[in-house]
């Protein structure tokens, strides 16, 4: 196996491992379903967020409302992908993303039709981050057998014209508009996180024009219309919101909050704390302002959740990681998928998707279904 495979197999047995260290015995009903870079400009003066308690009611307005271009059902669907690393992504009846080659089991970025029979091998690193624009396929290259082959690259939807335009590694991007947002090393342990590390950079779609937005480490980041939200590894790990160019910051919460997604009232995140000395999320939800700060339900679950209607999709560790939906005020607890370890959970469309793994941490298959679980099909990860 590759050495970033096995990045991302350890990367799964610590996520597994929360799954042996919480308690059985919940006894809420559940309801079961029948199945290269150039000239940098620093932006300063980005450092010293304004806690809660310290602004003024002028500058808690400036927050009140994130905006954003698309309708928002499609910003919801696009921060749960990206949350969740964007692995898969649809254009045209082709889906993009990761394969594995049976022989050695290193990582290719293919394409192929949803409803089965064409498959086209893109590139031979594994791809996450994938985006569609103007005939382009924007990816970034992360799970490599060379960290010199990673970083964030373009090419015909076709497979051609391939071209490095980040030289980073492990980057997380976006693509707003005709500017791509990106972070390296998002897959850095928190042992190795420096000041130095996961800064925010923005540059246009050829790579060029690079300016650095945020200076300090940050993760689960999303850029809107009007601001940025994203999680301050340097601050609790809280969660921020900031205008475009990175000033103006303001601390919403004194919590530590992964992967938050905002559906155009609340910012739904999963909040980490110790319960009898070991690490749990719940998710919790919050306005933009920082204002009416709330737990969701008491079920522990994985951070990486989604959301889709008036649901929220989400790992219950209480029931050995299997997939469940509530709804947004914590009612209805449904069961969606009795497989264990389920991981990278996120909406293409209508069409759910999740990973599941094996207790080593190995993925075993991908499934796309229905929001209710039903209609479940295996999606070939490995090379045809």
């Amino acid at each position: 196996y590759s050495t970033m495979r096995k990045k991302l197999i350890l990367y799964v047995i610590e996520l597994l491992g929360m799954l042996m260290c919480v308690a059985c015995g919940n006894s809420e009903e559940i309801n079961e379903n029948s199945s290269t870079a150039t000239e940098i400009t620093t932006m300063e003066n980005v450092l010293d967020a304004t806690p809660i308690e310290a602004m003024t009611e002028e500058q808690s307005i400036v927050f009140n409302k994130i905006t954003y271009e698309e309708d928002t059902d499609k910003i919801v669907e696009t921060q749960g992908q990206k949350q969740n690393q964007s692995e898969f992504m649809v254009d045209n009846n082709w889906i993009y993303c990761p394969n594995w080659t049976n022989d050695t089991g290193a990582p290719i970025f293919v394409k192929e039709r949803i409803e089965g029979g064409d498959y086209t091998k893109l590139d031979t690193v594994g791809a996450q981050n994938i985006y569609s624009k103007d005939g382009y396929i924007y990816y970034s290259a992360i799970y490599t057998d060379s960290e010199d082959e990673q970083g964030i690259y373009k090419m015909r939807s076709s497979g051609e014209g391939k071209i490095k335009i980040v030289d980073k590694k492990e980057c997380d991007m976006q693509i707003v508009n005709d500017y791509i947002y990106y972070s390296a090393d998002m897959l850095a342990s928190s042992e190795e996180i420096t000041e130095e590390y996961s800064h925010l950079f923005r540059c246009d779609l050829e790579g060029n024009n690079e300016v650095e937005i945020i200076e300090k480490p940050v993760f689960c980041w999303y850029v809107f219309g009007n601001c940025i939200l994203y999680q301050d590894d340097r601050d609790n790990e809280s969660l921020h919101i900031c205008d475009l160019d990175g000033q103006n910051d303001k601390k919403i919460n004194d919590s530590v909050s992964y992967n938050p997604i905002y559906d155009g009232e609340y910012i739904y995140y999963a909040k980490s704390e110790k319960v009898e000395g070991v690490e749990k999320c719940t998710i919790w939800k919050i306005k933009p302002d920082g204002t009416k700060d709330e737990k969701v339900a008491d079920y522990y679950a994985l951070e990486d959740f989604c959301l889709h209607n008036e649901f929220i999709y989400f790992s219950y560790l209480e029931d050995e990681g299997r997939l469940y939906r509530m709804k947004k005020d914590g009612s209805e607890l449904t069961l969606i998928s009795q497989d264990k370890n389920i991981m990278k959970i996120c909406f293409l469309g209508d069409m759910l998707k999740y990973n599941v793994y094996d207790q080593e941490g190995y993925i075993l298959k991908v499934i796309l279904c229905d929001e209710d679980g039903s209609n479940a099909n295996e999606f070939n990860m490995f090379e045809q």
